[in-house]
């Protein structure tokens, strides 16, 4: 519950925005600068982890490409302060064209 309330209030959005039947845009706002990183991934599939922001920032944005059209995608995020305590955001899907 800790962790939940803790990602509420550090992360905001995020936002998906599908750019073509295999690439989408992934943003997302942090009420304090953080370093960040999402993993994706779909039904049976293993895990990607991507870099987002490597330096601390407040403004997060990635785009994954190569992804399969007509495909749900489940992700989160994951949040480093500047302590490096680990925040992880709840986990959202997307569904491409």
């Amino acid at each position: 519950q800790e962790i939940r309330t803790r990602a509420r209030q550090l992360i905001g959005g995020p936002q998906v925005i599908i750019l073509d039947q295999t690439t989408v845009l992934v943003a997302f706002q942090t009420s304090r600068p953080v370093t960040s990183q999402i993993e994706y991934w779909q039904a049976g599939i293993p895990k990607y982890t991507l870099n987002v922001s490597a330096t601390p920032q407040t403004f997060h944005q990635i785009t994954l490409a190569g992804l399969r059209p007509k495909v749900t995608y489940s992700y989160h995020l994951l949040v480093w302060d500047e302590k490096g305590v680990l925040t992880l955001s709840p986990v959202y899907t997307f569904t491409l064209p």
